[in-house]
């Protein structure tokens, strides 16, 4: 049943509203008269919709509550106001609201607006699953807070675990305890510049300890900010546990090579010769050498038994 929140500062229409809405097949779980009761209550009663007075009393209109809301629980909300002048309409749009109500409605308006409203968000969500499901990388996406909101189908593969059985769980709790320091760091970049890196352990559901590459990206989703976590190039394998024995050097990810100068990028954008990608992502080391095609090039004159079949160094 859709549970709805009312924050109202007119008892009577806050009780009427109540009533037919209750009749409706609605769970109205509450009713407040001011910005700050609505923050408080929603944060405590996590309704899936409020519809939400912009004139209150207190420190705090409806539309500021709005805006709070709407960046902190990312809960639509549903403006109901007896005013309609532009400077508020803008004030009001500035938050992000699924539905604009002119005092006095229906009880058809009423209806016709949550379900639009909640027609709306049920959208957004799954435009937004898919969306991560059909990204070729494992995706984790955390509120500002460090808590895991959601994941996506490549990341429950890479990691070993459905997705039930870690959304809401800390950013902290992921990664293992030697890597617990840089992660909170890494994303504590990410909030105030807007980008971070961390390298280190996850532990899977089978015990074993994968090593990743974790890219944060800061993203505003509406009014609410959001940390998306991209897992990126296994690169030293795993550390085997009770019941994984395997440890690949890479993924299967392709590299991105450029074609003039055969540079390869690396996560953080950089285009960087063959030796240092691989050094960073692999602990592998080159000695270099010419092979007989370009040892002839440079010295056209050194007779070929001196390097046929086997480099120079």
């Amino acid at each position: 049943m859709t549970k709805l929140l009312i924050a109202d500062d007119e008892a009577i229409i806050a009780m009427q509203l109540s009533d037919y809405l209750t009749s409706a097949g609605y769970d109205v779980i509450g009713t407040v008269s001011s910005g700050e009761e609505s923050l408080r209550a929603a944060r405590k009663l996590s309704p899936d919709l409020i519809l939400m007075d912009i004139i209150m009393p207190g420190g705090m209109d409806g539309i500021e509550a709005a805006r709070k809301i709407n960046r902190e629980l990312d809960i639509p909300v549903i403006f109901l106001t007896s005013f309609a002048d532009e400077k508020l309409v803008e004030r009001a749009k500035s938050a992000g609201p699924y539905g604009y109500l002119l005092k006095p409605f229906t009880n058809k308006e009423i209806f016709a607006s949550i379900e639009v409203a909640l027609y709306r968000r049920r959208i957004e969500r799954e435009i937004f699953r898919a969306t991560m499901d059909e990204t070729f990388d494992p995706l984790l996406v955390f509120s500002p807070e460090g808590e895991l909101l959601e994941m996506n189908k490549q990341a429950e593969t890479h990691l070993g675990y459905a997705k039930k059985d870690l959304i809401g769980i800390s950013l902290r709790d992921l990664f293992t305890p030697e890597t617990v320091e840089q992660a909170d760091e890494a994303f504590r970049k990410t909030i105030a510049l807007g980008g971070g890196r961390v390298q280190g352990f996850i532990a899977t559901r089978t015990g074993s300890e994968i090593w990743v590459n974790v890219l944060f990206s800061l993203l505003h989703y509406g009014e609410r900010k959001i940390v998306l976590g991209t897992i990126r190039d296994e690169r030293a394998g795993r550390r085997a546990g009770p019941a994984d024995k395997s440890a690949d050097a890479f993924s299967s990810r392709p590299i991105l090579i450029c074609a003039a100068c055969r540079k390869l990028c690396d996560d953080d954008g950089r285009w960087v010769r063959m030796e240092e990608y691989f050094k960073n992502h692999g602990d592998i080391l080159f000695s270099h050498g010419l092979c007989p095609q370009c040892a002839h090039k440079l010295w056209p004159d050194m007779p070929p038994e001196l390097y046929k079949d086997r480099p120079l160094p």
